[in-house]
């Protein structure tokens, strides 16, 4: 049975050193994972929903690369629950998958996303967003086949989240491109990403959003 995650703080506040944090812990992809995200913008009826396929794919590198599936879910206004997709049971979200990989060694990568279309992007090498380790103000860059991504660990704090959690330390990633700041390139991945060290991505708001994708609900299972 899914048991919902006990709701308590996960800091990760412990793990900084002289060398920065440990950046894998704040993507962590095992057992089985849901996260519901609501829009921070009311006008925005649905939620998408994130759920994790546990078994990774191993290719010849030894690396586990984990598939995220992206749905739109309804809030039902009567229970404040989610039901299913109100354009239809299973409607992708404008990024429908994503590929992720969390080492120890070669830090959180994003391998491939594929559109609510159907067209997949491989990326080649794969973005770094970010390092084994890493601290605010730190940035790396990445020359993929699909142009230049930088991403940048803005800053750590409070967790934009409606869950009712103690959570302090979520660290926020922007990921954009290295070109002119006057005419600059956009790409869906484009925008903010927010973590907490045990739960993964809890917070987005990329190109094109009206509002930030905030958690509220999430499940874990070994």
């Amino acid at each position: 049975m899914i048991a919902l995650l006990a709701l308590a703080a996960c800091t990760g506040g412990d793990q900084f050193t002289y060398s920065g944090y440990s950046m894998g812990e704040f993507f962590p992809f095992d057992g089985q994972r849901t996260w519901t995200f609501t829009n921070a913008d009311a006008s925005v009826a649905n939620t998408v929903v994130a759920t994790l396929n546990s078994e990774p794919e191993v290719p010849e590198t030894g690396l586990f690369i984990f598939n995220v599936d992206y749905t739109l879910g309804c809030v039902d206004e009567a229970t404040d629950t989610d039901t299913p997709a109100c354009t239809g049971e299973g409607d992708p979200f404008r990024i429908a998958n994503m590929r992720w990989s969390s080492d120890t060694a070669r830090g959180v990568q994003i391998h491939s996303f594929t559109d609510a279309a159907g067209t997949a992007t491989t990326f080649d090498p794969p973005i770094l967003l970010a390092d084994k380790r890493g601290g605010v103000s730190n940035s790396w860059t990445t020359a993929t086949n699909d142009g230049t991504y930088v991403s940048t660990f803005s800053s750590i704090g409070d967790c934009p989240v409606l869950m009712t959690v103690d959570w302090t330390d979520c660290i926020r990633i922007h990921l954009d491109d290295d070109g002119d700041e006057a005419t600059p390139v956009t790409k869906p991945l484009h925008g903010d990403w927010y973590a907490v060290a045990g739960f993964n991505v809890i917070g987005f708001q990329l190109t094109g959003d009206t509002g930030r994708w905030e958690l509220s609900n999430t499940t874990f299972t070994n």
